[in-house]
């Protein structure tokens, strides 16, 4: 990407954080409801430990989370893909009495078996 691409975002960005910043001089803004740009940098730098601690936790839950789902999703799809005989459902379908049909040893998977009671 060329740095042409990003200059209007850029100078919207710091027009707008100037225009910010100078009603909150002018106190057209009310300063304790929205503090001006430069007081938030100041606070951030002021507590930039404390935020990546904060970083560091939140990225680990959300390593961990990714994990957990990752290896559920993995067991739910392996558990999923076995091919069923459908001899072995035609036989559940005959000992209900719905209807009689010849087996076959033709496979297929669980989700069309879902999606046919759906």
């Amino acid at each position: 990407m060329k740095i042409r691409n990003w200059s209007p975002a850029v100078i919207t960005f710091v027009g707008l954080a100037a225009l910010f910043e100078l009603f909150a001089a002018l106190e057209i803004l009310n300063v304790s409801l929205f503090p001006p740009p430069s007081q938030v940098l100041k606070v951030l730098w002021e507590l930039r430990q404390d935020f990546l601690i904060a970083f560091m936790e939140t990225a680990g839950s959300v390593f961990l989370g990714f994990l957990i789902s990752s290896f559920l999703g993995l067991l739910i799809a392996v558990a999923f893909s076995r091919p069923i005989p459908l001899s072995s459902i035609v036989q559940m379908i005959n000992s209900s009495g719905a209807s009689k049909s010849k087996e076959t040893t033709i496979f297929f998977e669980p989700f069309l078996l879902l999606s046919a009671f759906c």
